[in-house]
């Protein structure tokens, strides 16, 4: 779903630069149906829904050297744009409510770890959850070692740092990955990506607003995960979604430069072969060899030795 979230994202911003209301209808239902299976994910393409929603009813009302703002078709039409994702999102917010109460007792908890069996088997679990709860910001950069380089799984068992990491986690799951070893191209593009996006943008604004947007929903996941009282490998499929993102605009910016580059050689190859064969098949330069070669001609004619007319001219 989220790839499918991503898909529509950048149709719209590589071609349209804008949004329709059918596609928004599409990613408010894309999030309602993710956030009920997988609620990491699912925040994330409702945030950027609700962002993407906004943005549209902003440069829809915004008119430029203008104060007033007259309410006309286009506010009408707006309202009929709008109001269907809206509405999406109302009805899965409130069928996700229902199920989370019948489940936990809450309509905003997924998950209720302290009615787990195995936590209270084992002390320090419950110590975890009780001093740092289960999302705390000050785990997000063990996290962020952990995905990135494993480090933390390796010193888990070394005396110096077991405690400090028994006491903030829950498990440090086997095996410690390095990303930029398993999946560098992947990597590698999307830290293109949001360079081009951020700090040297390519696309119209709209574009960058489209894709700034859902990249910040997508960071929501990125966060989440970081903050987590549990490590484990699987949860970087959590990234996926914000990886594959950038990394498509990565590419693209990758293959537009490199288009540019081959058109720039086969022109700086091509030009002196075109310049020989204008030059020499020109009309002009036609016309001028003809002009040439009567001159020559002429010349010729003009200093060549008479013909003798007699045998007296010998």
């Amino acid at each position: 779903m989220a790839g499918a979230f991503n898909l529509v994202i950048v149709r719209a911003a590589f071609s349209a630069g804008r949004l329709p209301g059918r596609d928004l209808v599409f990613l408010a239902t894309l999030g309602g149906l993710t956030i009920n299976t997988r609620p990491s994910v699912g925040v994330a393409l409702c945030l950027g829904t609700i962002l993407l929603v906004a943005w549209t009813m902003w440069c829809r009302l915004y008119v430029p050297h203008r104060r007033a703002r007259v309410f006309s078709s286009k506010e009408a039409r707006l309202i009929t744009t709008v109001l269907p994702p809206i509405a999406v999102l109302g009805l899965t917010a409130v069928a996700v409510g229902v199920i989370n109460f019948e489940r936990w007792g809450n309509p905003l908890t997924f998950a209720d770890f302290r009615l787990y069996d195995w936590l209270y088997r084992h002390a320090g679990f419950a110590d975890a959850l009780r001093n740092y709860g289960e999302f705390d910001v000050g785990r997000m950069w063990i996290g962020v070692l952990y995905y990135a380089t494993g480090i933390p799984f390796m010193l888990k068992a070394a005396p110096p740092f077991a405690e400090f990491l028994r006491a903030r986690y829950q498990g440090i799951e086997a095996p410690p990955v390095i990303p930029l070893l398993t999946n560098p191209i992947s990597v590698l593009l999307a830290g293109v990506g949001r360079y081009c996006l951020w700090w040297r943008p390519e696309l119209p604004a709209r574009s960058l607003a489209m894709l700034r947007f859902a990249l910040v929903g997508h960071a929501s996941t990125v966060l989440l995960i970081l903050s987590a009282m549990y490590l484990a490998l699987r949860y970087r499929f959590d990234f996926a979604p914000f990886v594959t993102l950038a990394a498509s605009i990565g590419y693209r910016s990758i293959s537009i430069t490199a288009a540019g580059a081959q058109r720039l050689g086969e022109s700086s190859c091509v030009s002196p072969l075109s310049a020989c064969a204008s030059l020499a098949f020109s009309p002009a330069t036609c016309g001028a060899s003809q002009c040439r070669w009567r001159s020559a001609s002429l010349c010729f004619l003009s200093h060549r030795s008479p013909t003798p007319r007699s045998s007296r001219d010998w």
